[in-house]
């Protein structure tokens, strides 16, 4: 296995250290999979949904505090992920979520639901938490990582790390 977002590239996504404002961050198509509803009960909510669909019709989403309709660019990416105490990843299947590493090079930990498709292959104890599927599990894993206070620099090295050994693995093989 070598996870395709081994691949990203760190230079792009790097530690913003911003006041921060949002609870949680969820970037994600306004697709139903995403199942953005599940991040109802967070206060202080970003949503990034500006995104293509792919051919699906836009989902209901969220109250949040910031626009959900404004495509950002990479910069603006950066900068909302360091105004955010964790990032989300709700769906139930998918595959390597790039908004998750994204959040990991951000230093920013992640809150997951459990999900089949190869996303938790980047997650530990030090940079995550994986609950279930309800906006309650969610909401508590999001009060639970803020109350870590988990370390940013940390959270992006071990994410390198591991990016850098499926890069090894593939040259390799």
């Amino acid at each position: 296995l070598i996870n395709h977002n081994a691949w990203i590239n760190e230079d792009f996504f790097k530690i913003s250290n911003r006041e921060i404002k949002y609870d949680a961050l969820y970037i994600a198509r306004r697709s139903s999979f995403k199942r953005h509803m599940l991040a109802s009960k967070i206060k202080k909510l970003a949503l990034v949904a500006g995104s293509h669909n792919l051919g699906d019709e836009p989902c209901e989403i969220p109250d949040c505090i910031n626009d959900p309709n404004k495509k950002l660019n990479r910069d603006e990416i950066v900068k909302i992920c360091g105004e955010s105490a964790c990032g989300l990843c709700l769906s139930e299947i998918e595959g390597a979520a790039r908004c998750s590493s994204e959040y990991l090079l951000c230093g920013l930990p992640v809150v997951s639901t459990f999900s089949d498709g190869g996303r938790d292959i980047w997650y530990t104890t030090n940079n995550s938490i994986v609950c279930n599927d309800s906006d309650e599990s969610v909401l508590e894993a999001v009060e639970k990582v803020k109350s870590k206070n988990l370390n940013k620099e940390q959270i992006r090295s071990e994410h390198l790390m591991l990016s850098h050994f499926f890069r090894k693995r593939f040259i390799q093989h």
